[in-house]
């Protein structure tokens, strides 16, 4: 059984089409997270970045 997962996986750019970046973003850390409580992982790390932020206009 696993002891821990790092979740490295997200698509970042806007241009991509919004159902995609949703259903790998969204979707599929829902999914990670499910099958951590079914196999009772204790530890998880997600790697995130500053697009969490949104964009501002000096840094487009």
């Amino acid at each position: 059984r696993p002891q821990g997962l790092v979740h490295l996986g997200f698509v970042r750019h806007f241009r991509v089409d919004p159902e995609v970046r949703h259903d790998v973003n969204v979707r599929g850390t829902k999914q990670l997270l499910d099958h951590c409580a079914h196999y009772g992982v204790q530890q998880l790390v997600v790697v995130s970045s500053g697009y969490v932020y949104g964009a501002f206009p000096e840094n487009p």
